[in-house]
């Protein structure tokens, strides 16, 4: 039983808000929507984004890497779905990619963890 404020996930989260492109790939031509995604990690992130997904359902997330605006597409799997709000784990990430989103994480975490003036 897990201990209520404790956090078991594999990579930490970061507070963001970006935009998103959805999309449900293997329609020609693709459904998709725009949304906001929040909450990166390396393994994932959360989105809100107004398409009918299912857990388990496939994806394609498109988003730039805040601060640098380098743009990402990523295979992700629904983990959650709420309403329009979803979970997403990442599936496709190439070393490069994964490298970017790391760096990208840092600089953020850093940002949030500066006192204000």
């Amino acid at each position: 039983m897990a201990r209520a404020g404790v956090d078991h996930r594999r990579f930490p989260r970061i507070k963001s808000d970006v935009r998103v492109r959805a999309m449900i790939p293997p329609y020609a031509p693709a459904i998709d929507s725009f949304g906001r995604g929040y909450d990166i990690s390396e393994g994932g992130m959360a989105i809100y984004v107004p398409l009918e997904l299912a857990p388990q359902q496939e994806i394609l997330v498109v988003f730039d890497v805040p601060p640098s605006r380098q743009r990402l597409g990523v295979r992700a799997v629904v983990r959650y779905a709420s309403g329009y709000r979803y979970g997403v784990e990442f599936q496709s990430l190439d070393e490069h990619d994964r490298s970017e989103l790391r760096r990208a994480l840092d600089d953020l975490s850093v940002i949030q963890n500066f006192p204000s003036a």
